[in-house]
């Protein structure tokens, strides 16, 4: 772990990463290490780049450790911020942050989000996403109906495949 907080080559940084999440959710001590060394890599991506300011590794680090914690719930939300959304290619952390939100607590603030990305995201893969991660929630994500009802339209089909798995897993009883 180390590693991650003094060593400037990527490839040991992203190897202490997959060390930590290996370990799960034991590694639970080394959150605040984890979330202050994203912290310290989200500074270094240029505003207005487009894509996420979070590595996938980071990501799945956090998700590994603590799925549950807030902190790591809201470097999720700020991959899918509206100017992040804004840009015509999702990047694979984007899409990892969109199809990990039903891994978190959070159902409904998950929801809102994903009914955004579902709605605005002019990227097909990210709109695909956000109807499967709909649909993983379940009947939690009965806010989202109207709006999955609304997609059923949607010129591609594989989010009009992804609206109709999420409509009939949402609507199960």
């Amino acid at each position: 772990m180390i590693d991650l907080v003094v060593d400037n080559n990527t490839n040991r940084q992203r190897q202490a990463l997959k060390t930590i999440a290996t370990i799960g959710e034991d590694a639970k001590p080394a959150l605040s290490l984890v979330l202050a060394f994203a912290e310290r890599e989200a500074q270094q991506v240029t505003p207005g780049s487009g894509g996420s300011r979070w590595s996938l590794e980071v990501i799945r680090t956090l998700l590994a450790i603590a799925p549950e914690d807030r902190r790591v719930f809201r470097v999720l939300l700020s991959c899918l911020d509206s100017e992040n959304l804004a840009t015509n290619s999702a990047d694979q952390s984007q899409l990892e942050a969109a199809i990990s939100l039903p891994r978190t607590p959070f159902k409904k603030e998950s929801v809102r989000v994903l009914v955004t990305m579902l709605r605005q995201a002019p990227d097909s893969r990210m709109r695909t996403v956000a109807a499967k991660a709909l649909g993983e929630i379940g009947p939690d994500a009965k806010d989202a109906v109207k709006y999955l009802e609304a997609a059923k339209i949607d010129s591609n089909a594989e989010i009009r495949e992804a609206v109709g798995a999420a409509l009939k897993a949402i609507k199960k009883d």
